[in-house]
Order: C-alpha cells, then sequence, then structure tokens
C-alpha cells in the first residue's frame, strides 16, 4: 500500500519540499526560459519557489520519500488576481535580476488568462525529481489532493507530459494556449468540480 502524501510538511521537511521542487523543474522548458542561465537555475528556482509560498497561502504536499511535491492554492471566488505592486516589483528584480522581467511578463500572462468568478483550486507547480519520473509520484499526488475536494481545480501545463498526466486526472483544455515570446506554450487546463 502507498503511504499517504505528508501535507504542509515543516522545518527540514519543509526545505526539502522546496528542494524538490527545484530540482523538479531544472530540466522544465518554461524555467529554461525564465532562467536561461543553467548556472543559476537552481538559485533562481529557490528563491522563486519561496517566493511563491510568501505571498499567499499555500498547501504543501509531498510523497512519504520525498520524491515529489505539489503546491495548492485555494482561490476564492471573488479573489481577483493582480498585477505585482510596486514593492513587490522591486523585491522582484532585487532577488531575480534579468529574470525579473520575464517572470512580471508571464504573471501578466497567467494573470490574465485565469479563471474568475468561481471558487476553485490551483495548482502553480507539481514536481517529480527525475530519477522517480515515470513511477506514479505525480498521479499519487493529484488523486490525494482531488480526492478531498468538491472544488474545480486549474493549472498552466508547460510540458506535453503534464498535458497528458493532468488529462488522466480529469482536466481538459481551456481555451488556446498561453503563448510567451521566445518561450514555450503554457496550457491552461480545469478540472471540473464533481
Amino acid at each position: 500500500m502507498t503511504p499517504e502524501p505528508v501535507v504542509r510538511p515543516r522545518g527540514d521537511a519543509f526545505d526539502a519540499a522546496v528542494e524538490t521542487l527545484a530540482v523538479a523543474y531544472l530540466d522544465d522548458p518554461l524555467v529554461s526560459w525564465l532562467f536561461p542561465e543553467p548556472t543559476s537555475r537552481l538559485r533562481f528556482q529557490r528563491g522563486f519557489i519561496r517566493f511563491l509560498l510568501a505571498a499567499g497561502e499555500a498547501e504543501l504536499e509531498t510523497t512519504a520519500e520525498g520524491a515529489a511535491v505539489a503546491l495548492w492554492l485555494t482561490v476564492e471566488a471573488n479573489g481577483e488576481f493582480t498585477g505585482l505592486t510596486a514593492d513587490e516589483l522591486t523585491a522582484l528584480h532585487a532577488s531575480f535580476g534579468p529574470a525579473a522581467h520575464r517572470l512580471a511578463e508571464l504573471g501578466g500572462e497567467f494573470t490574465r488568462r485565469h479563471p474568475h468568478g468561481e471558487r476553485h483550486l490551483y495548482l502553480p507547480l507539481i514536481g517529480v525529481l527525475p530519477e522517480a519520473r515515470g513511477q506514479g509520484h505525480g498521479s499519487l499526488l493529484l488523486r490525494h489532493r482531488l480526492a478531498r475536494t468538491r472544488l474545480p481545480a486549474y493549472l498552466e501545463a508547460s510540458t506535453g507530459r503534464g498535458v497528458a498526466l493532468y488529462a488522466r486526472h480529469g482536466f481538459v483544455p481551456l481555451g488556446e494556449p498561453i503563448r510567451l515570446a521566445g518561450g514555450p506554450d503554457c496550457h491552461p487546463m480545469w478540472r471540473p468540480a464533481e
């Protein structure tokens, strides 16, 4: 029997979850576009994930062995995604240097396409360590969280492999892909409430 995922890891487990997400996304086409310099990508990824976690109420789930991590947010029906404030933009530039403009562009496009008017789950990140891919860890996390909710769910998939995984869990395309200048297409996907 597969052990239940660990929800909201604390202390060292939290740091390990951040590291798992950072490493899992090192070869992702969207992350490679955001942080094109390979030698600094891991450092920027760690900072970006911590930035996301600090920006709102997030629920982290990780497999018992730490091979995979999902970051979930609950978005209220009246919750509107807005652009970054001047202070947040300054902090973004201080933290991410030349990648900040791409992060701001990405955030703007994702905000523009994010569904509004219905309370839902949002999955900005789910990652599996490279050596553990194809073993069902991502599916375990998706099944675990989706089985515990009656809410619809939304995400943006940055790879064909991701699109196929999410489709197996009931997600369907939501409009045209998000096209980034010089970057990969991202595929908005929606899973209706059950």
